[in-house]
């Protein structure tokens, strides 16, 4: 059976993922990563993507199982780094209104 990492996964008894499956998953995932990670130090973003396989290594017990949560810690990853840039996005774009002249709309008109 083929896996995430590239590998197969011997017949027989589970076994956890080999240090060299651990590295290949590892760079196939943090791909995923460097589209939302603008901004984020690399040294940064090493870190936390080793503290997720970490996570994931130690949870898991069979391979595949250490590859499902690898994959969801990353998709977390990615969905708060997505958060934080859409946040970003919205403050520059009000940011910019107000220096346009259109920032408070909420001004008493006087007659």
């Amino acid at each position: 059976m083929n896996n995430l990492a590239g590998g197969t996964v011997p017949a027989g008894e589970p076994r956890k993922p080999t240090t060299d499956e651990r590295k290949a998953l590892a760079n196939r995932l943090a791909v995923l990563l460097r589209p939302v990670a603008q901004g984020v130090d690399g040294n940064t973003l090493d870190k936390i993507l080793a503290e997720a396989e970490a996570k994931a290594y130690q949870m898991c017990r069979t391979t595949a199982e250490y590859q499902q949560l690898f994959y969801q810690q990353v998709q977390n990853i990615h969905t708060a780094l997505a958060q934080r840039n859409n946040a970003a996005a919205a403050n520059n774009a009000a940011a910019a209104a107000a220096a346009a002249g259109g920032g408070n709309n909420n001004q008493a008109v006087m007659a």
